[in-house]
């Protein structure tokens, strides 16, 4: 399963429709934290502080984008 595919199976936890931006799909900043914090146990990374803002990473692109980099980060260090 690639990053992606469990990306999109951990957020089914919290509702469907993930394709567009996160708030219209009815996430608010306390299940954005969550979701983070679910991934960050999933592929053992941290996200910084100023990521927990649903404004940084407000679609499924651009969370997916973060995590592949996070994970990328952790692998070569």
């Amino acid at each position: 399963m690639d990053v992606r595919e469990k990306l999109i199976e951990i957020l089914s936890q919290y509702g469907d429709g993930f394709d567009g931006d996160f708030r219209d799909s009815g996430v608010n900043s306390i299940e954005f934290v969550k979701i983070l914090v679910n991934l960050e146990n999933e592929f053992n990374i941290e996200f910084d502080d100023e990521m927990l803002d649903i404004e940084k990473m407000p679609t499924l692109d651009a969370l997916c984008e973060m995590l592949e980099k996070l994970i990328e980060e952790k692998d070569i260090g």
